[in-house]
C-alpha cells in the first residue's frame, strides 16, 4: 500500500479513538505511527541487492514489533518534556496508527509477515491492490471532516 494511505489509516485511526483526548495532534501521532513500519526501506547493502526485497514487510510489520515500534513512533514527542505528563495517549495513538499498517498490508496481495518470528510465511489476505484511490480518497474525506467537527465525539 502507498505510504498516503497508511498515513491516512493510521491518522483516522488515532483520531477515532483519542481525538477527544488528544484534540487535533491525535491525527498527527496518528499518520507517523501509520508510516513508519515503512521505514524498513533503509535495509540495504551493497554485497547483497536483494536484502532490501527481502526485509521490507518483514519484522517492522509485525504484530509482536507493533508496542516497540508504537514507541519508537511515539519518541520524537516524550523527549520533550511538555508532551511526558501526556506520555500514555502519546504512545497509544502512535501504536494505534503503527498497527494500522501491518493489517493494511496484510490486505494486499504481497501480504506481510504479520506472524513473525513465530512463521516465516507472508500474510496476505487478496482484498485490495496496493493502491487504491478509492480507499484512499474515502480516508482523506472522512479524516478531514471528523478533524473539522467542533463536537468532542472523533466522528
Amino acid at each position: 500500500m502507498d505510504p498516503l494511505t497508511h498515513a491516512l489509516l493510521g491518522a483516522s485511526a488515532a483520531h477515532l479513538a483519542l481525538g477527544p483526548r488528544l484534540g487535533r495532534h491525535a491525527w498527527l501521532l496518528g499518520a507517523v505511527g501509520g508510516v513508519l513500519p515503512d521505514a524498513d526501506i533503509l535495509i540495504r547493502s551493497s554485497a547483497d541487492p536483494l536484502l532490501a526485497i527481502q526485509y521490507h514487510r518483514h519484522f517492522t510489520h509485525a504484530l509482536a514489533f507493533i508496542p516497540f515500534g508504537g514507541a519508537v513512533a511515539a519518541s520524537p514527542w516524550l523527549v520533550r518534556k511538555r508532551h511526558r505528563p501526556n506520555w500514555r495517549p502519546i504512545l497509544a495513538a502512535t501504536t494505534i496508527g503503527y498497527a494500522t499498517h501491518a493489517v493494511l498490508d496484510a490486505c494486499t496481495n504481497y501480504g506481510t509477515h504479520l506472524l513473525w518470528p513465530f512463521s516465516p510465511q507472508r500474510v496476505a489476505w487478496h482484498w485490495i491492490t496496493t493502491i487504491g484511490p478509492p480507499l484512499t480518497l474515502t480516508l482523506l474525506i472522512g479524516l478531514i471532516i471528523a478533524v473539522r467537527r467542533r463536537s468532542r465525539l472523533p466522528a
